[in-house]
């Protein structure tokens, strides 16, 4: 699907911002988990000579709802069409040269 909304020659810089937007999501899950983990007061677990776990199924089920949260939100980010469907315009530049970053950036038009 990326493939078709994707400007011929952009593929390294799309790819790039996919891994990168990866990447990101993950240490944000990772910073959102621990101030989960200390909002329900586990911040202490193993730091002193008894550890309270009652706290530790609220945790276990908010990480397990989260996930199923993204997939009822998914159709919302599907496209309504097929695969086979042209997604975006195709634009005539009167050669067959790719595009590049320079020269969506540094064009005069």
């Amino acid at each position: 699907l990326i493939s078709k909304v994707c400007p011929r020659g952009l593929e390294a810089t799309v790819y790039a911002l996919l891994a990168g937007f990866s990447n990101f999501g993950n240490i944000m899950a990772g910073y959102f988990g621990a101030y989960l983990l200390s909002w329900l007061g586990m911040d202490t677990i193993g730091q002193g000579k008894t550890d309270d776990f009652t706290n530790a199924w609220k945790a276990c089920l908010i990480s397990g709802v989260m996930p199923l949260l993204v997939l009822l939100l998914q159709p919302l980010l599907i496209p309504d069409a097929s695969m086979e469907a042209e997604l975006t315009e195709n634009v005539d530049t009167g050669s067959d040269e790719d595009i590049t970053v320079d020269k969506l950036l540094y064009s005069d038009g």
